[in-house]
């Protein structure tokens, strides 16, 4: 026989009344749990107790704090004594799915209208699909402010160590890691030079080369594929030398390639994420950075060929109209066409 879970509307409420209250509360898709003043379970409908994963019997006599994480039980049932309506966004601490959100409305109940608090109830109501919906946003959001900021240091300069500075501290903070690189692929001499770092052994990083046949960002630069090795000691692609050079221990790491214009120009490291593991999320982000580091660094290239080139037809100008300036003739002509053969082939040349 179930019990009567609510006996709040009095002794002048009717039979057919206290059912109907009753069945209504057993059938709520809410949980509704019934409980003493001293956090004594009382009673569970069906939807607390599909909630919790726990029968009914289970859950009656258990302390509401072995429920609800309450934070101060003790200070919620005194205001419930002194008849005050508690609501809080809290998490069940039962149940297979670990700390499920919801929602915690706690009022007390009364024998008649002039007594004291007699017992309490608690609604509950599961906002777990809410709160990953506002989380899911979060990241979002925080991915869109990560790119701006991304941009804006692409954009506020064409200086590649100082670009890739800005960017490789934006990644170590923001996926938590202990350090970062950037190294561009050498294709003349099929090794990966690594232009900056930053974190963790990054003075010692800077300027290193290894060949781009080693290595876990070896690989990636070889495959083109972004990789997560979450234990380097099992990963026979993870190449110990750059233990020896940073003089720091690596144990996990995610590298993706660096590409611009179809064409792979390097790769990036993050090394040893201070808190979990690398998932998914994390190589978005990485992905993400990459994309716009890449571009930086052709752009930068470019600007870089496109002065040398500009200082080295100067120089070559200045040479030939000094040699101009001591002949006379026919040597005049012979020096203005090769001022123009430089020229011609100076621009004929690809920039990238």
């Amino acid at each position: 026989m179930r019990e009567d879970p609510w006996n709040s509307a009095g002794p002048s409420a009717s039979f057919e009344e206290e059912h109907l209250l009753a069945l209504i509360v057993h059938s709520a898709c809410d949980g509704v749990l019934l409980f003493d003043l001293f956090g004594r379970i009382l009673y569970a409908n069906p939807a607390a107790s599909a909630m919790c994963h726990q029968s009914v019997s289970q859950l009656c006599g258990m302390h509401i704090e072995q429920v609800l994480d309450l934070g101060n039980a003790g200070e919620i049932l005194r205001m419930l004594r002194q008849n005050q309506i508690v609501q809080t966004e809290t998490q069940l601490r039962v149940g297979p799915e670990g700390r499920r959100h919801v929602l915690a409305s706690l009022f007390p109940l009364h024998d008649s209208d002039a007594a004291p608090p007699s017992a309490a109830a608690a609604i509950l109501r599961d906002i777990s699909s809410q709160r990953q919906a506002y989380a899911e946003t979060q990241r979002q959001l925080n991915e869109l402010r990560l790119l701006n900021r991304v941009n804006m240091a692409v954009s506020s300069s064409l200086e590649l160590e100082k670009i890739l500075s800005i960017l490789l501290e934006e990644t170590r903070e923001t996926l938590g890691v202990e350090a970062c690189s950037a190294a561009l692929l050498d294709e003349e001499q099929q090794d990966l030079f690594f232009i900056m770092a930053e974190g963790i052994g990054a003075n010692r990083v800077r300027g290193a080369r290894m060949p781009a046949s080693q290595g876990v960002i070896g690989w990636v630069v070889r495959n083109r594929q972004p990789l997560i090795v979450p234990d380097v000691s099992q990963d026979p692609r993870f190449f110990p030398g750059i233990d020896n050079i940073t003089g720091e221990r690596t144990r996990s790491l995610m590298c993706v390639p660096l590409e611009a214009h179809g064409r792979v120009i390097g790769g990036m490291e993050a090394i040893n994420k201070r808190q979990g593991s690398f998932d998914k999320d994390d190589l978005r982000v990485f992905t993400l950075i990459a994309a716009s580091a890449a571009t930086a660094i052709s752009n930068a290239l470019l600007y870089q060929r496109q002065k040398e080139l500009a200082e080295t037809l100067e120089r070559r100008h200045q040479e030939l109209m000094a040699e101009l300036r001591q002949k006379s003739g026919a040597e005049q002509r012979e020096i203005l066409r090769r001022l123009e053969e430089d020229m011609a082939q100076a621009l004929s040349r690809p920039l990238t």
